[in-house]
């Protein structure tokens, strides 16, 4: 059945909220003053202490963020809140308690609402910084160093309008971290709208703000800012963090798997040539069937079906978010990664790959298989 505009806005609308709710309270959804918050359930450094990630240290020009024993910590003092962290990990343990996201999936179903009260032909839909005056009459979202490119490409796929971001001087911001966001957002933008092969029609625009006029002083005093302190306060490396599902809503993927089925409506033979969807691939025929790599995986991407002794190891191609805690727990180190192209057959809803099919063992050695998930896990 075609994809409806409003109902699509609704899903993840209802899974951003059960998100926030679950990890941050229900008071959490007042979207004003964004605070930085890490979901430990949810790191695949933190469950699994050997893997090799380190994408939200390595984002951090702030060097806020850091290894500590193998597990991250995060400095308050040098933390400002831009955001690069939660662009930049693969299972979105990063985020805002008070979620930028949800306000802007919010207001933008108001828009849509409104545009199709008024039965509106020439559309401009209108986002801004929280930083700027624009915000007050816009569509407003946090640092674009933390917003997903989806986001913008969704709105302008559902709205059909001319899409407007509006932002301030990401140089001289406060949230800066030597980077320039409105430029990365935009380069973002261009890449995801060519993959997705549709003609952007979004626009970033820099524009002066009340509040740019001192933020330069301001950024001098953000070790002692006991607002920013606050701001930047990380509940869950704090023993705070929630007992959730295994499997978490992966919002970024969601809306990017949205924009496929907005397109799909009008082209029900779209293709992406490219190969850009990350897959995990048996190298060779020594599957156990240990079952750890779905345990293990966050998103949902894997699943594995036993019946008469045969297990198979099956991956939805658009459910992988490629953090790799497949490939790097696997004990016989038979899994890797592939990219693979978006055909018809791949984009269709419900789609399962099969991996691998192989007999299990009647018996499995209990002690030799404990010896191995200790090692696996770090205990």
């Amino acid at each position: 059945m075609a994809p409806n505009k409003t109902q699509l806005i609704n899903d993840l609308l209802e899974l951003c909220r059960a998100d926030i709710e679950k990890r941050y309270g229900e008071q959490a959804l007042d979207i004003h003053n964004a605070k930085l918050t890490f979901e430990k359930n949810r790191c695949v450094r933190t469950l699994f202490p050997k893997s090799s990630c380190r994408r939200c240290v390595d984002a951090c020009r702030e060097k806020a963020i850091f290894l500590n024993n193998e597990s991250i910590g995060l400095e308050d003092s040098k933390c400002t809140a831009c955001g690069a962290c939660i662009s930049s990990c693969p299972t979105e343990a990063f985020g805002f308690a008070k979620h930028p996201l949800y306000s802007a999936l919010f207001q933008l179903k108001k828009l849509m609402e409104e545009n199709q009260e008024h039965q509106s032909t020439d559309l401009s839909a209108f986002f801004a910084c929280s930083k700027v005056l624009q915000a007050k009459e816009r569509v407003s979202i946090g640092c674009l160093g933390g917003m997903s490119p989806a986001l913008f490409v969704l709105a302008q796929l559902t709205t059909d309008a001319k899409l407007i971001v509006y932002c301030g001087n990401c140089r001289n911001c406060e949230s800066n971290n030597e980077g320039d966001p409105a430029k990365s957002m935009a380069q973002k933008i261009s890449r995801l709208s060519d993959i997705l092969k549709i003609q952007p029609n979004i626009e970033i625009v820099e524009t002066a703000s009340e509040a740019l006029e001192n933020l330069k002083r301001r950024k001098i005093f953000r070790k002692i800012s006991n607002e920013l302190l606050e701001k930047s306060e990380i509940a869950s490396l704090k023993g705070n963090a929630p007992k959730i599902e295994k499997v978490f809503p992966m919002l970024d993927r969601e809306m990017f798997i949205d924009c496929i089925k907005l397109i799909r409506k009008k082209k029900p033979e779209y293709e992406i040539p490219e190969k850009i969807f990350p897959l995990p691939v048996v190298h060779k025929n020594t599957c156990t069937g240990c079952n750890i790599c779905v345990l293990l995986c966050p998103s949902g991407c894997l699943t594995s079906r036993e019946k008469d002794g045969q297990f198979k190891l099956l991956a939805d191609p658009l459910r992988c978010v490629d953090c790799k805690r497949c490939v790097e727990a696997c004990p016989e180190q038979n899994l890797g990664m592939r990219k693979i192209s978006g055909l018809s057959k791949i984009l269709a809803d419900d789609v399962q790959i099969l991996l691998t099919e192989v007999q299990k063992p009647l018996e499995e050695d209990a002690p030799a298989f404990g010896a191995r998930t200790r090692e696996i896990f770090n205990i």
